[in-house]
């Protein structure tokens, strides 16, 4: 119940704050990519699905911190999907006990749901489930413990800063099976001063 209360502040909260227009800045639906000089020991080597961004501030799911812990112990009624990571992963140091589902969908997505971006969708394991059963279909998901903050500017504060990199995000990258490797393959070099 604790759970099923987090995910709906967190998905109200989300769908209360309006996304921003299409910029240069980050928005939804695209990846933060943390610069090597990143002072915060939490978020080095992130690589950080945008879930939400705008007015009210910003969340994201870490793509790249796996745990050591079994879906199958955590929530053993999620069926085991081909394309499903078998492990929880660590979305972040915000509410780490709420957890997140991403999910591809074909056709009708869950209920309640949040697009990120192309056929992702935000939503929660007891939600997952309902939808699985209902619709017979197992896409790739995976679950995440927590998520990521960011208050009103703070984002803004650490793009000056430059702290982030900012990508699209594709399909492949939010399901890869071998997320160890994420950041070293996503991280661009300073670009060289004059060229």
């Amino acid at each position: 119940m604790k759970y099923r209360l987090a995910l709906a502040w967190v998905l109200v909260w989300l769908s209360a704050t309006p996304i921003l227009a299409v910029t240069a800045a980050p928005e939804a639906g695209m990846l933060l990519v943390a610069r090597p000089e990143l002072p915060d020991p939490r978020f080095r080597e992130a690589v950080i699905l945008l879930v939400q961004h705008g007015p009210g501030g910003a969340a994201g799911l870490i793509l790249n911190r796996p745990s050591r812990m079994l879906l199958s112990e955590v929530l053993p009624n999620l069926p085991q999907a081909a394309g499903a990571s078998k492990t929880l992963a660590y979305g972040g140091p915000v509410a780490p006990r709420a957890f997140m589902v991403l999910v591809t969908v074909q056709g009708e997505p869950p209920e309640p749901s949040r697009k990120v971006v192309g056929n992702v969708y935000l939503t929660g394991p007891e939600q997952l489930l309902a939808w699985l059963e209902k619709t017979g279909k197992i896409d790739s998901y995976r679950v995440f413990a927590g998520y990521g903050g960011w208050a009103p500017g703070q984002l803004a504060a650490e793009m000056t800063r430059g702290d982030w990199q900012v990508l699209p995000a594709d399909e492949a990258s939010l399901f890869s099976p071998e997320v160890s490797g994420l950041w070293r393959q996503l991280v661009r070099p300073d670009p060289v001063p004059g060229q």
